[in-house]
Parts: C-alpha cells; sequence; structure tokens
C-alpha cells in the first residue's frame, strides 16, 4: 500500500486511501487523524519545506531497500510490515541485462552434491583404508612377480626337459637306422648260411652214397675171392 501526499498552494491535505483487507481498515480505524499529517510525516520522514535537496534527499530514503514498520505517531507498535515506498511518477530504472557467456566456450555447469563432499572425519577414517589398500596392492604386485618368476622357471625347466628328449629322440633314431643296418647285413648273412648248410648236406649225402657203394664193392670182392 503506497501513501500519498497531496499539496496544493493554499492548504495542505493528507490523503489517506482506504484499504480493502479487513485488516488494514481496523489498523485505519485505529489511526488517530486528528494530528492532521504530522504522524504521517514523522513516520516517513518526509521533509514539511519542500525544497530541492530536502525533496531530493526524501526520495534517496524512499528508494533504499529497507523495511518501514509504521504504527501510531510513528511507533512500531502495530505488528505488520509495510514495503518500501515508490513514488509512481518516477520512472523505475530497466536493470542493465548481464552478457551471458557463450555456451561453446564456458565450461559446462558443474553439481557438486554435499553428500560426495568427503568430510574430515571420512578422511581420517579412510586413511587406514588406504593404507590398507596400498598393501593390497604391495602383496598382489609381489605375488604377481612371484608367479611370473616361477612361470619363468617352469618354463625353462620344461625348456630343458623338452632339449634332452629331443636330443635322446635323436640318438635313438641314429641307433635304430644303425641296427637295421646291422639286421639286414644279418639276414644276408644267415641266408648265405642256410644256402651252404643246403650245399655242405647234398654233399654229405653223396659221400655217403659213394662209400656204401665202395663197401659193396669191397664186399663182393672180398666173397669172390674167398670162393676161388
Amino acid at each position: 500500500m503506497c501513501y500519498v501526499k497531496v499539496e496544493n498552494q493554499t492548504n495542505r491535505t493528507l490523503v489517506v486511501p482506504t484499504a480493502t483487507d479487513p485488516v488494514e481498515n481496523s489498523w485505519m480505524s485505529s489511526v488517530d487523524h486528528s494530528n492532521g499529517d504530522a504522524w504521517f510525516t514523522s513516520a516517513m520522514n518526509m521533509p514539511l519545506n519542500f525544497e530541492a535537496p530536502d525533496w531530493l534527499g526524501w526520495l534517496e530514503e524512499l528508494s533504499a531497500p529497507q523495511m518501514l514498520r509504521l504504527g501510531v505517531g510513528g511507533s512500531p507498535s502495530l505488528g505488520f510490515d509495510l514495503m518500501p515506498l515508490s513514488l509512481t511518477a518516477l520512472p523505475t530504472p530497466l536493470p542493465t541485462p548481464l552478457p551471458t557467456p557463450s555456451p561453446t566456450l564456458s565450461d559446462p555447469p558443474c553439481l557438486v552434491i554435499p553428500s560426495q563432499i568427503p568430510s574430515p572425519l571420512s578422511k581420517k577414517r579412510g586413511l587406514p583404508d588406504a593404507r590398507d589398500d596400498n598393501d593390497d596392492v604391495r602383496n598382489a604386485n609381489f605375488k604377481r612377480l612371484r608367479n611370473t618368476e616361477a612361470a619363468r622357471k617352469s618354463r625353462a625347466r620344461l625348456a630343458t626337459k623338452i632339449g634332452s628328449l629331443e636330443f635322446k629322440i635323436d640318438t635313438l633314431e641314429k641307433e635304430q637306422s644303425r641296427l637295421t643296418m646291422r639286421i639286414a647285413v644279418l639276414d644276408n648273412d644267415a641266408m648265405g648260411f642256410t644256402q651252404r648248410e643246403n650245399d655242405m648236406k647234398r654233399r654229405i649225402a653223396l659221400l655217403e652214397h659213394q662209400l656204401t657203394e665202395s663197401h659193396r664193392v669191397l664186399v663182393e670182392q672180398s666173397i669172390g675171392v674167398g670162393a676161388a
């Protein structure tokens, strides 16, 4: 609600608009208007002599962003607040818009959630966890190195064993070739011996037959000599 003071050349009168609110009507009815405009001017700090310096100073006070708490006779006994008064005749300055940064050049807004901000207590509580994490990482690295070394040694042993087995395989293959050739030679010798054996058997049979014939002839000759 705004109060307007109208001053004429001949007489000063205070025009108080009627309020539509029942609370304001009760307050307006409780205000004593017998003192004229003294209560209003004292409450508004309005200068009685409207000269240029006083008028400008009063307008500056009205334009200041402060709350006026008015009551009967300018006392703060009433329980309601009034917004800062302004003159409707004065043009209100338009606010100059601030230059908005380009969305392509400005960084995206960063939303900070209070629950995500670590408190000092949580930091203190998080120190053992950090040490435990470091110990776990150290143990994991040690186990990884140990497993890597064990795997390297196992691969070296496997390579050595494979090398020795390959050497044995080569040696056995060479021995097999030599024995195969030896078996072939022995088979050839066996065939020769078998042939010679057969020849010897035939010769023995022939000699036995000749011996038998010779013995028979000798017997016949001895019998003929005895008969003569």
